[in-house]
């Protein structure tokens, strides 16, 4: 009986010290480029089959091309540090470095920085990349945009 009571209080702390040991953060620790994006079907996104080919070829290259995706990259560090860099022309790179937490469900990023907190809403997570809603609310018809990044180390 003893025994049986001394084994199950060692399993008990064991169980304990492992799940301790796991953040929800620790599966975006890493470096991460921007890999595409799709607009979502709500919004602006629901009209897509509407808009001429050569309209979407011009919305792709503007979205392609704009700041804050394309050429990107984000490193979530060990420490709870992100790192983004924002490569435009080959000789302009904006850099972005404050603290990030990760939900313990995984379902946001929030990023701080001393400008600003954004929330980046979590749709897709694996081992090699994961992908984030973006949403535009300047324009009368919401555009959300889902955002794949893939790990790079």
């Amino acid at each position: 009986m003893r025994t049986l009571f001394k084994t199950s209080l060692f399993s008990a702390f064991l169980l304990i010290v492992l799940s301790a040991c796991q953040h929800p953060e620790d599966k975006f620790i890493g470096k991460w480029e921007y890999d595409s994006y799709k607009a979502a079907d709500s919004g602006l996104g629901a009209l897509a089959g509407l808009v001429p080919d050569n309209w979407k070829i011009k919305v792709d290259q503007w979205i392609e091309n704009g700041k804050d995706l394309t050429n990107s990259t984000i490193e979530f560090k060990p420490n709870g540090t992100y790192e983004e860099l924002f490569r435009g022309a080959p000789d302009r790179v904006t850099t972005v470095r404050g603290q990030y937490s990760v939900m313990n469900d995984q379902s946001q990023i929030n990023l701080k920085n001393s400008d600003e907190t954004y929330v980046m809403p979590i749709i897709e997570l694996t081992d090699t990349s994961f992908t984030y809603e973006k949403k535009f609310d300047q324009l009368q018809i919401p555009l959300t945009l889902e955002i794949t990044y893939k790990r790079v180390r």
